[in-house]
């Protein structure tokens, strides 16, 4: 047997039950609630943007010199530096439909 034979998942194996309901199983990729675009994921981004490291990365950029808006900046900058190669890469996966 193979690798990809060993890999291959069955189809139809989420069911109802306690561990699974709708919000938890898959979307179906041509489904009505597939609805991410970029507002959703901007806002996504920022809302993590508010999480207590990124004020532990922010204080800490202050206690070795940078001002607060300096450091504000240099976060905002970084966070700018990941979020668009990964909305580009997510958009290349949802117009090949590649995407599950």
């Amino acid at each position: 047997m193979g690798l990809k034979q060993r890999l291959q998942v069955k189809h139809g194996e989420v069911v109802s039950g306690v561990d699974s309901n709708a919000d938890l199983d898959p979307i179906p990729r041509n489904s009505a609630r597939r609805t991410w675009g970029w507002v959703s994921l901007t806002g996504f981004w920022i809302s993590e943007a508010f999480s207590i490291s990124m004020y532990q990365v922010t204080s800490t950029s202050v206690s070795k010199g940078l001002n607060a808006g300096l450091a504000i900046a240099a976060v905002v900058i970084g966070h700018m530096l990941v979020y668009i190669p990964v909305v580009l890469d997510g958009l290349v996966s949802k117009q090949s439909q590649r995407a599950i």
